[in-house]
């Protein structure tokens, strides 16, 4: 909640301004954040089929979900690698396994040039990913664990992972997004946006954090997409050939859907839910 009450005042700050929020921020490191494409899918076929459509949208980075049972992992891994070719493969367990569970399936999943493996253990221990880490040769990162700049520098303290993925959202704000980034840098590891179930707003306001972090990597999660209907009407932030430029809008830039947002509302006193 805190995150988002501080995205809205960098917007309010950023249009009373005339800049965009990354300027804010420092001003923009790069000129464009290159995204991941998210398979989607129930059954291998579905699997292939969708991130074979990812990669051929430009896409470097594929990101599949496993933790769905060993056989259907390694056949799904198989299978996707073998559609994409020789972009980029991440596997992400959402906390699936077990430490030795862990080293036994990334070990199975070398083979098919796993670019790294988020999250696989328990997000309640720092040392899970640790003892994982330096049990394999496929690159680790840390979700789940990290939120905060204290987490991030448990992780880099322990040299439990190979990159972290965060959210201002987890973190507690675009600022304490950029200490726990910074923490990161200091320590040699690089940071990636997370992704989650949220709107537009979320993902434009992440933009602009990538946009001026030094230490971000490439395949940053993006997920509004997703959503059944998302509250943005502008701007477009579908990725092209995978990635986002720069926006010149001030604030983040985004234009709500006035009538999506009044959907949404409710929905949420009907159902519970956006």
């Amino acid at each position: 909640m805190l995150a988002g009450f501080e995205m809205a005042l960098w917007d309010a700050v950023g249009k009373a301004a005339g800049q965009p929020v990354y300027r804010l921020l420092g001003g923009a490191v790069r000129d464009e954040v290159d995204y991941f494409g998210f398979v989607q899918g129930d059954t291998t076929e579905e699997l292939v089929e969708d991130a074979r459509d990812l990669a051929a949208a430009g896409h470097e980075v594929i990101y599949l979900k496993v933790g769905r049972g060993d056989e259907a992992d390694v056949r799904n891994t198989a299978a996707v690698r073998e559609a994409i070719g020789a972009r980029r493969l991440r596997v992400d367990p959402n906390c699936a396994w077990s430490v030795p569970d862990a080293i036994r399936m990334i070990r199975a999943l070398e083979p098919y040039g796993i670019d790294w493996v988020e999250q696989p253990t328990t997000l309640l221990s720092v040392t899970a990913l640790r003892q994982v880490r330096e049990a394999v040769h496929v690159p680790v990162a840390a979700d789940q664990a990290v939120h905060t700049p204290a987490d991030v520098y448990d992780v880099v303290r322990q040299r439990a992972a190979d990159a972290v993925v965060l959210s201002p959202h987890e973190a507690g704000g675009l600022l304490a997004f950029r200490k726990a980034a910074a923490i990161a840098e200091a320590g040699g590891v690089p940071v990636c946006l997370h992704g989650q179930s949220v709107s537009g707003i979320t993902d434009a306001a992440q933009h602009h954090l990538g946009l001026s972090t030094p230490n971000l990597t490439d395949g940053n999660q993006i997920m509004h997409q997703l959503l059944a209907e998302d509250l943005v009407d502008s701007p477009d932030l579908t990725p092209q050939r995978g990635k986002l430029g720069l926006p010149e809008a001030p604030g983040f830039g985004v234009e709500l859907d006035r009538d999506a947002v009044a959907r949404a509302a409710e929905r949420y006193r009907r159902e519970g839910r956006p």
